[in-house]
């Protein structure tokens, strides 16, 4: 049986599913444990691979988009839309979540003083679309 399990990894490891591959043994041990299905261990499997490709992936969109470093996560909820005038939370709401400005070139534009929350705005937009697969390179 160990031999088929290295034999496994290196078949994993030539697929190029290193996450997996790297995952392997422990994800073994936990299968083992359980009485799933095929379908279900095979959907287990592809999981790990995919879930650490997309966090790769998100790390480096967000290293090439180079955004600054805020005090604060990108989070709408902490910032106070009450004091700012011509933008709600609702129209950024809406832009972060159909991107269709992006794929259709317009431009977002954000005017306005010192310290209204402008970058923080924009950041928060590209990091959504970053999120939904949107390269900066």
């Amino acid at each position: 049986m160990g031999n088929n399990l290295k034999q496994l990894k290196n078949q994993l490891k030539e697929l190029k599913l290193k996450h997996l591959a790297a995952q392997f043994d422990d994800f073994m041990i936990s299968a083992c444990n359980g009485e799933k299905p095929n379908t279900q261990f095979l959907m287990d499997a592809l999981e790990i691979e995919l879930s650490e490709r997309r966090r790769l992936s998100m790390e480096k969109r967000l290293k090439y988009a180079k955004f600054p470093v805020f005090d604060k996560p990108f989070d709408l909820n902490g910032f106070d839309f009450g004091k700012r005038q011509g933008v709600s939370k609702r129209q950024i709401l809406e832009l972060s979540s159909n991107l269709i400005w992006i794929d259709k070139a317009y431009n977002v534009l954000f005017l306005g003083g010192s310290g209204l929350g402008k970058s923080f705005l924009a950041c928060y937009l590209g990091y959504k679309a970053a999120e939904a697969g949107y390269c900066f390179s």
